[in-house]
């Protein structure tokens, strides 16, 4: 406990240092507070159930590791939606440019009558060209707004379609709607397969610390775990739970696609000329 203290102690000066030597203002993430909220209500139920500080710090981890695990599957599956949604958003696209629309007419259309996820986004990029006057810098924003692999392909295809334009532009974007149907379906094979893996890490995780609330329930247990050795035994057991899920969800995720048509602004010396440079994150 003293270790503990100390620990906390050091790194609040350390952190009081260096915002001394370098003040920047403070930008707390949003997914700040519900993490926060979930540890805390861990802590609540661990001390409601059994009366344990050690076992309250332990729920208190596992609160926080339930909302994290959480938070991601929302995110994959908000991002397989998405990839779901782009040969609809082309399909929509094609159809504009056959009735007679232009390429921004036909983006724009999408934030009316697109799939409904897709509707926000595209609504703003017409404004933004409505604004500028320009597609490019619209679909620039767009795809920061997406931040994915897939819309960058896609959207970089509809720029080239804007700018060099051609008779067969609305076959050229119908096949790629194919072309992103086919990536979609062969993707979905895997993460069906990679589900097992998936649901069996968590199993593995969860495992042990099911045993350890069957077992609080037997008198002496939790006196034995609110020993110096029970307390060492949970901090270590919790800390291997954690790296043992990382390294199996790590080892059993498919390869995520890279980002290469970005522009990222680099911050160059006095005297010369900022540079954009295209690259991968």
């Amino acid at each position: 406990m003293g270790f503990l203290a100390g620990a906390v102690v050091g790194l609040g000066v350390l952190l009081i240092h260096r915002a001394w030597g370098n003040p920047k203002p403070v930008k707390i993430p949003g997914e700040f507070y519900p993490l926060v909220g979930s540890a805390l209500a861990g802590t609540l139920v661990g001390l409601a159930v059994t009366g344990s500080s050690v076992v309250a710090v332990c729920g208190a981890v596992l609160g926080g590791a339930i909302h994290y695990v959480l938070r991601q599957a929302h995110t994959k599956r908000q991002l397989r939606a998405q990839h779901e949604a782009w040969p609809d958003v082309l399909d929509d696209v094609v159809a504009s440019l056959r009735a007679g629309l232009s390429v921004s007419q036909s983006l724009a259309k999408v934030g009316e009558r697109g799939p409904e996820m897709m509707r926000g986004p595209f609504a703003r990029c017409a404004q933004a060209t409505r604004a500028h006057g320009r597609v490019d810098l619209a679909l620039d924003q767009l795809k920061e707004e997406f931040n994915d692999a897939l819309a960058d392909r896609v959207l970089e295809a509809m720029r080239v379609s804007h700018e060099l334009g051609g008779r067969d532009l609305a076959g050229m974007l119908s096949r790629l709607a194919s072309v992103v149907r086919e990536d979609n379906r062969a993707r979905g094979e895997l993460l069906a397969r990679q589900s097992w893996t998936v649901n069996g890490a968590r199993m593995a995780a969860a495992a042990p610390w099911a045993l350890l609330a069957m077992f609080a329930t037997r008198p002496g247990t939790i006196e034995a775990f609110s020993s110096p050795g029970g307390a060492l035994v949970l901090s270590f057991g919790a800390v291997v739970t954690v790296i043992a899920y990382a390294l199996m969800i790590k080892l059993g995720e498919l390869t995520p696609d890279s980002r290469i048509f970005t522009r990222t602004r680099r911050t160059v010396s006095a005297g010369t000329r900022p540079a954009t440079e295209v690259g991968s994150q």
